[in-house]
Parts: C-alpha cells; structure tokens; sequence
C-alpha cells in the first residue's frame, strides 16, 4: 500500500498495483517535492597537519591535539 494523489490533489491509499497508479493517472504524495539540508556538514582544516575533516572530530583530534603540532 502506498498514498499517491491525484491532479486535483486528493490523496488516496492504494496498492502498488492499481492500474491508475501504473498509468500515471496517480503519482506518490512526494512527487515534485524538494527537500531542504538544514544540517550541512562544514568541513575544517587543521592548521598544522593540513587534514581536512568534519568540524566535530577535527575539533577532537586536531587543532590543539595535533600530533604534528
């Protein structure tokens, strides 16, 4: 079973083999819709070693922690 709407925007629970979902008459309640990535990693760069990592182990393992410091 998945939801899948109409051209009028009514939703409806059908099964993947309903003869409108596969002629395209009903697409899945997602089609068309863009997400948005809120949590971007940032990526950082130690002063010293030069290794370029994700901002929450580099702060852990580099910087003032840097072996080649």
């Amino acid at each position: 079973m998945i939801v899948a709407k109409d051209k009028n925007n009514n939703t409806f629970h059908i099964s993947k083999d309903d003869p409108r979902f596969l002629s395209g008459e009903l697409v899945g309640i997602m089609k068309g819709i863009k997400t948005k990535h809120k949590n971007k990693r940032k990526i950082i760069k130690c002063p010293y070693c030069s290794k370029e990592g994700d901002t929450s182990n580099m702060k852990r393992w580099h910087f003032d922690k840097c072996k080649y410091k």
